[in-house]
């Protein structure tokens, strides 16, 4: 077995009974292949939030979107644990996915700035909603993925956005 490092893009295309010129009116990369249902996920995720009642509370309103799709994720646990495997093998899977996982941030920025009705070029408040959520969700699914998908991926992501809702406050507490 090659590893997915070792397969080209010929390999993939002759599998699929492609030319090489189709596989690039598809995908820009092989990498672009397993990664190809990220787009979609954040168009949920767009939709989501933007179904959440306007006077929601911003975060809240996050929170029930992210968790919505953190369901989703939940019903393709096996699919999602093959891809983790291969993507841990793979350091150019992992670039790329710090690359889909930036735009992420980017459109959350814009959600969230969008509902509190503010520039976020000049408003810190979206940035930091944006990345923070999202680095909550990714430890959810990193400790999610680590337990080979037996926690439930639901109760991982709450927890993890509870810690952003006044809950670092009580990891900050020395204990006495």
């Amino acid at each position: 077995m090659h590893g997915f490092d070792g397969v080209t893009i010929d390999d993939i295309a002759v599998e699929a009974g492609v030319s090489r010129r189709t596989f690039f009116r598809y995908f820009a990369s092989k990498e672009d292949v397993l990664l190809a249902d990220h787009q979609l996920r954040l168009e949920e995720l767009q939709e989501a939030f933007g179904g959440r009642p306007r006077e929601e509370p911003v975060l809240t309103a996050l929170r029930n979107a992210l968790l919505s799709m953190a369901f989703d994720y939940e019903q393709e646990r096996q699919r999602l644990l093959i891809r983790a495997r291969v993507m841990a093998e793979s350091p150019s899977l992992q670039a790329r996915s710090l690359l889909r996982q930036r735009s992420w941030e980017d459109a959350v920025r814009a959600m969230v700035a969008s509902r509190l009705e503010v520039d976020p070029a000049r408003d810190l408040r979206p940035a930091v909603v944006a990345a923070t959520t999202l680095a909550a969700l990714r430890v959810a699914f990193t400790a999610w993925l680590a337990e080979e998908g037996r926690p439930q991926l639901l109760d991982l992501v709450a927890e993890a956005l509870d810690l952003l809702n006044g809950g670092l406050q009580q990891v900050a507490r020395p204990t006495p």
